[in-house]
């Protein structure tokens, strides 16, 4: 497990409370993200996209749709 990956799940196991302070999120880990990191693949746009759509993208990609991905391969949309 690299640096990046450590940091990425310690910063996404948090969230701000109503108060400012920290608590931890119950959100589940990224199957897809496991899934590389299984298989010892580095984590790349065209290896993420691969991997979370087997059959090939959807036709349209919305900003809700690149909003999800993991930060590091995210496109900025304008």
């Amino acid at each position: 497990m690299n640096a990046s990956t450590i940091a990425q799940k310690s910063f996404a196991s948090r969230k701000l409370a109503h108060d400012g302070s920290e608590t931890e999120k119950t959100e589940q880990p990224d199957p897809v993200l496991q899934h590389l990191e299984n298989l010892h693949i580095s984590l790349t746009r065209e290896n993420y996209l691969e991997a979370a759509y087997p059959m090939g993208l959807p036709e349209s990609w919305s900003a809700e749709d690149e909003a999800s991905l993991p930060h590091e391969i995210r496109r900025i949309i304008i």
